[in-house]
């Protein structure tokens, strides 16, 4: 009768051996055939750095809370955002609270959407 053989240990050491080779032609191929840079660097010209659009809110935070306070505009008012989402089905619980639900809902996404446009159409 043969003996049953499991993964752990007698395949082991193949499983390593395939991942190593994998590894390797991944490797030599990205050493190989390098991903082009893109566009180049103008040194000279002003920099704008900007976000992507989804970021674009947090980013006309920080403007309205400089210095020390932008841990406010960075953290406190999107995890307040997060949270109060988060909240949202206890909110909507009893007798008026799909009103209040809803009205934090759109209270938000007027918010985000508000700061968002703000800062695409600001320098």
């Amino acid at each position: 009768m043969a003996k049953k053989r499991s993964l752990y240990p007698d395949y082991m050491d193949k499983v390593f051996m395939a991942g190593f080779i994998v590894f390797e032609a991944a490797l030599a191929a990205a050493l190989l055939y390098p991903a082009p840079i893109g566009q180049k660097i103008d040194f000279v010209a002003q920099y704008q750095p900007r976000p992507e659009w989804y970021f674009l809110w947090i980013y006309r935070l920080l403007r309205y809370f400089p210095g020390g306070l932008a841990v406010i505009g960075a953290v406190v008012i999107p995890v307040g955002f997060g949270l109060l989402i988060f909240f949202i089905p206890c909110i909507g619980r009893g007798g008026n609270g799909h009103v209040k639900a809803s009205i934090i809902g759109a209270g938000i996404l007027a918010a985000v959407i508000a700061l968002t446009l703000v800062a695409v159409f600001t320098v």
